[in-house]
């Protein structure tokens, strides 16, 4: 893909790694709420238009949750959410697990959604969505 597309938003570095892939890192100690998701999503999309992909999302420990976000699907505002495809979430932590697993069991998502604590078995996981879709990647 030459040079990685990216973006920064107030809470999260954004990157289109790949033709099919997105990463998104949280900020340490950004505080997530509505509004930063739903800029996070717009970005996104602005990177990915309407390519299917997967995303990798990245929680470190530590970062904070603003109560709003218990309230509304952020991504219910992601449009046709067909073309994000699977998302994999690396919660660092304890605290920010549990944040995680509430919310996705609040909000169940379109998209395959599954809950990691290592980079490296998201990353497998994202490659064999991607299979199943019928995309490769690197």
């Amino acid at each position: 893909m030459g040079t990685m597309p990216s973006t920064e938003t107030s809470i999260a570095r954004i990157t289109r790694t790949a033709s099919h892939v997105v990463e998104t890192r949280f900020k340490p100690g950004a505080m997530v709420g509505e509004a930063g998701l739903r800029e996070n999503i717009r970005e996104r999309r602005s990177l990915c238009g309407e390519v299917p992909h997967v995303m990798l999302a990245v929680v470190p420990e530590g970062t904070a949750f603003s109560a709003d976000i218990m309230r509304t699907d952020a991504f219910h505002y992601d449009g046709p959410r067909a073309d994000l495809r699977a998302i994999a979430v690396v919660a660092d932590g304890p605290m920010t697990q549990m944040i995680m697993k509430l919310y996705f069991g609040c909000f169940p998502q379109v998209s395959r959604t599954r809950l990691f604590t290592r980079e490296s078995e998201a990353r497998d996981w994202l490659r064999s969505q991607l299979l199943e879709s019928g995309f490769a990647e690197n």
